[in-house]
């Protein structure tokens, strides 16, 4: 079975929808909707495996996606709060926010040309 970017972002809905009302759901949340508009990325563009995170971002703009990039950014700062800044709160409304820049991300990217 081969998992795709799409994938992730849908679990983080499905985990959104029906996980627990805690902040740990939340985090993994937000986490897996900045992993799967990565990994998207990564797939769409046919960037190489093992590309960093940065890679990602200098990928998109040199390639005049500044709009794209910004919206990976702010997905890849909330992730990094989730993940590594456990002092700071994190609700629901974070976790709905990432999973709609996610998606709108993806919907930006599908109408340019895999190739840029």
């Amino acid at each position: 079975m081969t998992v795709h970017g799409e994938d992730f972002v849908a679990f983080a809905e499905w985990m959104l929808k029906h996980g627990s009302d805690i902040e740990i759901c939340y985090r993994c949340t937000i986490s897996r909707a900045y992993y799967g508009s990565f990994h998207f990325t990564i797939g769409y563009f046919n960037l190489p495996s093992g590309i960093s995170h940065m890679g990602v971002l200098r990928f998109l703009e040199d390639n005049g996606l500044t709009h794209e990039k910004s919206m990976l950014s702010q997905l890849r700062t909330s992730r990094e709060k989730a993940d590594y800044r456990l002092g700071h709160n994190v609700g629901k409304g974070n976790a709905s926010w990432s999973i709609a820049l996610a998606k709108k991300l993806i919907d930006t990217i599908k109408v340019k040309p895999p190739t840029t």
